[in-house]
């Protein structure tokens, strides 16, 4: 297992955090008001009940609909032990999950993802992607609860960091519960401004107990050899059994985008040089255009400036936003020349540009919003005035790791903005073209 973190080494003792001005001073937690969803993210079977099983407790038993994803069966805990081998080791602390969770409460789901202990790093795409799934269309009804992404674990940041991407994507609340940090860091090395504090009643911390003692292969030892000592020690245990829980909420603002490193790393991702169904779309979609020339364009998410370079032709002004930097380089250097087009580097929609467009391309971009981003979107680009008009195009495939696909996009823009003037349909994309009328 890789950590940068020491388990048997004497930690900070709990008496100098609760001892600490930040941490008397952290408000209180009032979850969103339900009942709602409930999704905690555990790296390893026992996550959960040490950071979160007092706010899986509360919840479960308000009606909310809970749901446990535990990323790995956690089989590392214990390398080189003479009693149980990975294999057995994983069946066993799965055992223990199931018997914790049902200690918490009834009704809560359990997913088992089996990811391999100590590689979450290299799985993190897969584990967005499971987490999406689980959450759907209706993120702004979910809370998230997963490890510190800056926890001393290498396991738990990787977990926490997907987690903040499967939140971002779908409009959920996020918030993270550290685990070894309070057992290896200090109070300084905490954001104590993203501090939020859970006060657990008796009967929760019971409950919670009870949950973390169900893990036996972590709190207690699996033999007398050195080598199966108890992974969660006593000290340790003091972290977790005093009558709060504190999280940290998400950081403000989008977490890195996963576009910006695949432009950095590829000059070409899309291949729409060479890729005959990116030419084709593009013939498809100016061919689709209402009129022969427009006065000004707007397209949103231009990536290497493809389609940019030939809506020039057809356009007095464009202008092409994108959210990667290593983008709209490309898309610059592509456009050298074309000094009636701006290529900028924008988020969407919060930065899109002002003012009125003749013509507003959406292609093949909508999937990669959140179903609140694509919301507010679609508001500000709604074609009102006669010779304004909006194209959206978007593959029909699966969209993995994105709660929304093409045909979800579509019909959200139907709904918005009824029928389209224009309408192709094939197996591999959807293109529909929307005409403003008069004000």
């Amino acid at each position: 297992m890789t950590t940068d973190f020491d388990h048997a080494v004497a930690g900070t003792p709990r008496a100098t955090w609760t001892g600490s001005e930040a941490w008397r001073r952290v408000p209180v937690w009032t979850p969103p008001g339900g009942p709602a969803s409930l999704l905690v993210v555990a790296a390893h079977p026992d996550d959960e009940s040490l950071g979160a099983g007092g706010a899986i407790a509360r919840l479960a038993a308000s009606g909310w609909q809970v749901t446990v994803v535990v990323a790995t069966d956690g089989e590392g805990s214990h390398p080189g032990s003479p009693t149980l081998g990975a294999e057995a080791l994983a069946a066993r602390r799965r055992g223990e999950a199931e018997d914790a969770i049902t200690q918490l409460g009834t009704g809560i789901a359990v997913h088992h993802l089996a990811l391999p202990d100590g590689e979450l790093e290299t799985r993190e795409d897969e584990l967005v992607e499971r987490l999406v799934d689980l959450i759907g269309e209706d993120g702004a009804q979910h809370t998230l609860l997963a490890p510190w992404s800056s926890d001393p674990h290498t396991d738990h940041r990787a977990a926490g960091r997907a987690a903040r991407q499967a939140a971002h994507r779908t409009d959920s609340q996020l918030l993270e519960y550290p685990i070894w940090a309070w057992h290896q860091l200090h109070p300084a090395d905490i954001p104590w401004r993203r501090a939020l504090r859970l006060d657990l009643t008796d009967g929760e911390r019971r409950r919670k107990a009870d949950a973390i003692a169900a893990h036996t292969s972590q709190v207690r030892p699996l033999s007398d050899d050195p080598r199966d000592g108890a992974v969660v020690t006593p000290d340790m245990l003091t972290h977790f059994s005093g009558p709060e829980e504190v999280y940290l909420a998400a950081e403000a603002g989008p977490p890195p985008t996963p576009f910006e490193d695949l432009h950095t790393r590829l000059a070409d991702p899309w291949h729409v040089d060479d890729s005959w169904y990116e030419r084709r779309k593009r013939a498809v979609l100016l061919g689709a255009l209402p009129a022969a020339t427009y006065a000004t364009a707007l397209e949103i998410g231009c990536s290497v400036g493809a389609l940019t370079q030939d809506l020039a032709g057809r356009c007095g002004q464009v202008t092409a936003v994108d959210l990667s930097a290593a983008a709209v380089a490309r898309a610059r250097h592509r456009l050298v020349g074309f000094d009636w087009v701006t290529v900028e580097r924008r988020t969407v929609p919060d930065e899109l540009p002002e003012g009125a467009f003749d013509l507003v391309v959406l292609s093949e971009v909508g999937y990669f919003l959140s179903p609140r981003e694509l919301s507010a979107t679609i508001a500000a680009i709604e074609p009102t005035r006669r010779t304004s008009a909006v194209v959206a195009c978007h593959w029909l495939h699966p969209v993995r790791g994105w709660p929304l696909d093409g045909t979800a996009v579509h019909r959200r823009l139907r709904e918005a903005w009824g029928r389209p003037v224009v309408r192709h349909l094939e197996r591999d994309f959807l293109l529909e073209v929307w005409q403003g009328s008069s004000s």
